[in-house]
């Protein structure tokens, strides 16, 4: 199967489930593996990838702390 087509069906099976289910959790589970398989298809080093959104999200987020600081 497509590796996209398979977090499409992976999500699928995500929003079936009844939200805060163990169920959900597992389905969220099997959709994370499923968009690693697509880095690594790709060649993408998932962790090293997730590490990097992760820092921009956190430089983000303190230029709007500080933004709000400045405000009077």
């Amino acid at each position: 199967m497509d590796v996209w087509r398979q977090v499409a069906s992976e999500r699928e099976e995500f929003e079936e489930a009844v939200p805060g289910s163990k169920e959900r959790e597992l389905e969220f589970g099997d959709m994370l593996f499923a968009i690693v398989n697509v880095a690594r298809r790709e060649g993408v080093d998932a962790e090293r990838a997730l590490a990097a959104s992760n820092r921009k999200f956190r430089r983000r987020w303190a230029r709007v702390e500080s933004s709000l600081a400045s405000r009077p």
